[in-house]
């Protein structure tokens, strides 16, 4: 058994609306935890869709 971190991310506004990174995240801890792995809360990184293109 081995620790893996987890990475989920929207790239639009919809996507953020429809929580589409709480259900990233629940795919990926259960295919972790089905594999035998650990992931910690620390090991969880979430991009919201901020890009630099979009910031002014």
């Amino acid at each position: 058994m081995k620790n893996v971190a987890l990475c989920a991310r929207v790239s639009s506004e919809q996507q953020a609306q429809q929580s589409t990174v709480d259900n990233q995240v629940a795919a990926l801890k259960k295919q972790a935890e089905t594999e035998g792995h650990i992931v910690l809360p620390d090991d969880v990184y979430i991009d919201n869709g901020y890009s630099g293109a979009s910031q002014l």
